[in-house]
């Protein structure tokens, strides 16, 4: 899945998780991939509307939701990505909005944006 900021933003997420939840076996798994935001990070710029959210806020989210924690992995991370762009997330390619001419090779050069990757199993 890769909406949870839209999820949060849209104050749907608790609703859309249970329903993902319940069509899941026992035992079922569910990927997120979402935009990072730094760990410090004010929570009126990680509570979706910049795109980014915390990872422990997604990871303290799930398990509320009847989900474990499983891992994660670094395939999507991207170092480069300061995670505090004024317009958000889609400062960065491939969408660049209101990115001016003279920013945007210094913006394909951070290229898109840090991203988590993590895993939940279905609880009971």
């Amino acid at each position: 899945m890769r909406m949870m900021h839209n999820l949060m933003r849209w104050n749907i997420a608790d609703r859309e998780i249970k329903a993902m939840r319940d069509l899941l076996k026992p035992d079922g798994m569910i990927g997120i991939e979402q935009h990072r935001a730094r760990a410090d990070a004010p929570y009126a710029y990680s509570d979706g509307s910049k795109g980014y959210l915390r990872e422990a806020d997604v990871i303290k989210f799930m398990e509320v939701n009847g989900f474990t924690y499983v891992g994660k992995s670094e395939a999507n991370a991207n170092k480069k990505d300061p995670a505090n762009w004024e317009g958000g997330v889609w400062t960065l390619p491939p969408m660049m909005r209101g990115a001016k001419d003279e920013d945007k090779a210094r913006l394909q050069a951070i290229g898109e944006s840090d991203r988590m990757t993590l895993l939940f199993r279905k609880r009971g």
